[in-house]
């Protein structure tokens, strides 16, 4: 596993998951910012681990978000898997945040040793919610669909219901009074917390 970039402090902080060991955290955390490294730099992917531990082995969809002191650079990711394994599903979306990312600037060389990355990797199903009163956006995600696109809002990114589903409508280009589906998911939240080195 690379050692992270500028990284004097490193610690994961994940929500409660007996499928997700310190060391499979640690390399996910390491497949996501190897593949935003080399895609800001220009370079070819990098290879993954020849050992993936459980769970970057099985398939699930995944978001990846990269922050800079506190505020979003790069934010993408899928909620249903087309990789052939969650690690593949960590690479590609990390490498999409740092370039292609509608809603952010690329990111620049110099922003590297201040990316912080987190993961929200989709757990179980999703499922549809039949009203607003069944959205829970603190613990919840919330995917809308309709003819003309989706948006996603990730747990915790809204502090009410109403919020979450205008910001998932606003995000998918659909008319705040057009009627949409809303699919709900649960997530294991993954993140680094470290201190710059430029920052002692």
């Amino acid at each position: 596993m690379v050692l992270l970039l500028a990284c004097t402090l490193f610690q994961v902080l994940c929500s409660s998951s007996s499928e997700w060991s310190a060391a499979a955290k640690q390399q996910a955390l390491a497949i996501a910012r190897e593949s935003v490294r080399a895609a800001v730099l220009g370079q070819a992917p990098p290879a993954l681990p020849k050992r993936l531990l459980p769970p970057l082995r099985g398939r699930s969809g995944v978001f990846v978000t990269l922050s800079v002191n506190g505020r979003t650079r790069g934010c993408m990711g899928s909620l249903f898997p087309s990789a052939a394994n969650l690690a593949e599903e960590i690479a590609s979306a990390a490498s999409m945040a740092a370039t292609t990312d509608p809603y952010h600037k690329p990111i620049r060389p110099q922003e590297l040793p201040l990316l912080q990355i987190s993961l929200n990797v989709v757990k179980g199903r999703p499922w549809i919610a039949r009203s607003i009163s069944e959205l829970r956006p603190a613990r919840l995600g919330l995917c809308v669909q309709s003819s003309r696109g989706g948006g996603v809002m990730l747990p915790g990114e809204a502090r009410t219901a109403s919020w979450q589903l205008k910001m998932a409508k606003l995000k998918a280009g659909v008319p705040l009074n057009q009627p949409v589906q809303m699919l709900v998911f649960k997530t294991v939240f993954i993140s680094e917390s470290r201190i710059p080195q430029n920052a002692r």
